[in-house]
């Protein structure tokens, strides 16, 4: 056999070796995919959780605008809650939790913000799944508000107005007169 064909069986069998050793059963797990396998299948890990904020109002923002929005939680469980993610529901929201256990009693935080560019003027609605070690153990948020280029005092003029032109006009015949006795 030829030297360069035994190089090549010989590069060829230490790559395979390489292969084999580095694609072994590496069960090195992170503690959110423990907790998350554990969560699943052992109840006993399960915590449970308090949203004090599930749904928020942002109010009216103007076009372009980023809106920050606060989700406050508690741990009412028995144990450590773990945030394993928060995912939102479209991609003009950005989310960030806890990375650290929350112990039972203590309260925690989910930030997201929602930025308004390229978005139509009008009411929005946005949700933002959370996975954590709770039951259950996915729980969705909400945010709802208005994108508007009028200012604040505008939109309630308009409100007003829109609730007074709705409004039927009450007439004399309309009304039942009851006699008052005396």
């Amino acid at each position: 056999m030829p030297n360069h064909l035994r190089i090549g069986y010989l590069l060829l069998l230490m790559t395979i070796i390489i292969g084999i050793v580095s694609c072994g059963n590496n069960d090195v797990k992170s503690p959110k995919a423990s907790l998350l396998d554990a969560s699943s299948n052992d109840t006993s890990k399960n915590t449970l959780v308090e949203w004090i904020d599930s749904l928020v109002d942002v109010g009216t923002i103007k076009p372009g605008d980023k809106s920050e929005i606060k989700f406050r939680f508690k741990n009412i469980g028995k144990n450590p809650l773990l945030i394993i993610s928060a995912r939102p529901g479209c991609g003009c929201t950005v989310a960030d939790y806890p990375k650290e256990a929350i112990t039972v009693g203590k309260e925690g935080t989910i930030t997201a913000i929602f930025d308004s560019h390229d978005k139509a003027e009008g009411t929005f609605y946005k949700n933002i799944l959370v996975t954590s070690n709770s039951k259950p153990e996915l729980q969705y948020l909400y945010f709802k508000g208005t994108i508007s280029t009028k200012t604040e005092s505008e939109i309630k003029k308009d409100s007003i107005n829109n609730s007074l032109h709705k409004s039927k006009k009450v007439l004399s015949k309309d009304l039942i007169l009851i006699p008052n006795k005396k």
